[in-house]
């Protein structure tokens, strides 16, 4: 499927930093889509100290928050993996068998934490297990 729709700029990753340039363009009136492949290191904070204008929130909510924000801005918001950028008038970013245009690409994707394979761990990040 190609989407023949020219962006202004296509945002990969929808933690902290991608939802924030995506809502500051959604709100100058940019044609901006977001693509995120969700579970990202932010989304599974069960709290996070001291963030902008909270003494106290969840990643997950931090994530919610920013997602219905820029989607208020009309930011258009797709779930999936980005396998492919190319750059040749525009840009060409490849997610499954959809294929996107763009002026520009901000890729703000984070980290993927590599951890070990310990039973049960995933219940225990953010409690007694920290990266």
């Amino acid at each position: 499927m190609r989407d023949q729709a020219l962006y202004d700029c296509i945002i990969i990753g929808a933690g902290p930093g991608g939802l924030q340039a995506a809502i500051y363009l959604g709100s100058y009136n940019r044609k901006v889509l977001l693509i995120d492949r969700g579970g990202g290191r932010t989304w599974h904070a069960r709290r996070i100290e001291n963030f902008l204008t909270r003494k106290e929130i969840s990643g997950k909510e931090i994530i919610e928050l920013g997602l219905e924000q820029a989607a208020s801005f009309n930011v258009r918001i797709e779930k999936g993996l980005v396998t492919k950028v190319l750059k040749k008038d525009s840009f060409e970013v490849f997610m499954g068998d959809a294929t996107y245009y763009s002026k520009f690409v901000i890729v703000s994707s984070g980290v993927y934490d590599n951890l070990p394979s310990i039973e049960h761990l995933p219940k225990f990040l953010g409690i007694s297990l920290f990266t």
